[in-house]
C-alpha cells in the first residue's frame, strides 16, 4: 500500500509539474502576442506629431497658424497671375482652411513645393511620415494631393505648420484632377500600399514651382 500511494503521490506531482510549465509557456505566448500589437515609435527631429486629440483646446492653444497677410501690391499681383493662360487650375480643395497661410481671402501659397499624389488615400499618419520627413530635411513646402486624408493627419500638419516646423497643405478631388496634377508636376501617383510598407522613392515626387490653394482650387503658375 505504502507503494502505491507513493506512486499516486508521484503522478500528481508529475501532473502539477506539467500544469506550471504550460501555464508558464501560455504566459509568453501572451506576451509575445502584445508586444507585436505595440506600433513602433519613430521621431523625427523638429517634427511634431500629435496622435491623440485633447479633450479640449483653449483658445491661446488652438494651434491656428499664423496667417501673413499680403500687402496691396503683392495681393495684385497674385489676383492678375491666376487667370492667364499658364496658370492651370484644377478641382482639388484644401481639406481644412486651418492649413492656410494667407489672410482676407485664405489661401495657401508655397514655391518650390514637393508634390505627392495619393490616388487611394492616406489613412494613417505613418503613411505620410517619410514624406514629411523629407521635406522638413529639404526646407521645402510640401503638398499632399490625395482623394482623402484622415482627420489625424490633417491635425499633425495644421499643428506643424502652426509651430513653423513644416510649411504643408492637403488637398483633396476626383482621382481624373490627381492624374492631372501629378502629370503637370511630373510626380508618380503612389498606391495606398507602398505609402504603407514605406515604400516611396525619391521619383515619386513632382514638383509645383508656384503653387496657390483657394476657394476656387488649386492653381500652378509659370509651371510650363
Amino acid at each position: 500500500m505504502p507503494s502505491a500511494v507513493q506512486g499516486f503521490l508521484l503522478v500528481l506531482l508529475a501532473g502539477l509539474v506539467l500544469l506550471v510549465l504550460a501555464a508558464l509557456a501560455d504566459r509568453r505566448a501572451r506576451l509575445r502576442a502584445e508586444r507585436t500589437k505595440v506600433t513602433p515609435t519613430r521621431e523625427i527631429p523638429g517634427l511634431a506629431v500629435e496622435l491623440s486629440a485633447p479633450a479640449y483646446v483653449l483658445a491661446d492653444q488652438s494651434g491656428n497658424r499664423p496667417r501673413r497677410r499680403l500687402e496691396p501690391a503683392e495681393r495684385a499681383e497674385l489676383d492678375a497671375a491666376l487667370p492667364t493662360p499658364s496658370t492651370t487650375t484644377f478641382a482639388l480643395r484644401m481639406m481644412d482652411e486651418e492649413l492656410a497661410n494667407l489672410a482676407e481671402p485664405s489661401a495657401w501659397v508655397a514655391d518650390h513645393a514637393k508634390v505627392i499624389v495619393c490616388p487611394e488615400g492616406v489613412g494613417n499618419l505613418r503613411e505620410l511620415l517619410p514624406t514629411m520627413e523629407r521635406a522638413l530635411a529639404e526646407e521645402v513646402p510640401l503638398l499632399v494631393a490625395a482623394s482623402g486624408v484622415e482627420p489625424d493627419v490633417i491635425r499633425t500638419l495644421i499643428v506643424n505648420a502652426s509651430r513653423a516646423s513644416l510649411n504643408s497643405c492637403a488637398v483633396s478631388g476626383a482621382a481624373g484632377e490627381l492624374g492631372r496634377l501629378a502629370v503637370a508636376t511630373s510626380a508618380l501617383p503612389v498606391l495606398r500600399a507602398d505609402l504603407q510598407s514605406g515604400f516611396v522613392p525619391h521619383s515619386v515626387y513632382g514638383l509645383a514651382i508656384r503653387v496657390v490653394v483657394d476657394a476656387a482650387g488649386t492653381h500652378l503658375l509659370a509651371q510650363q
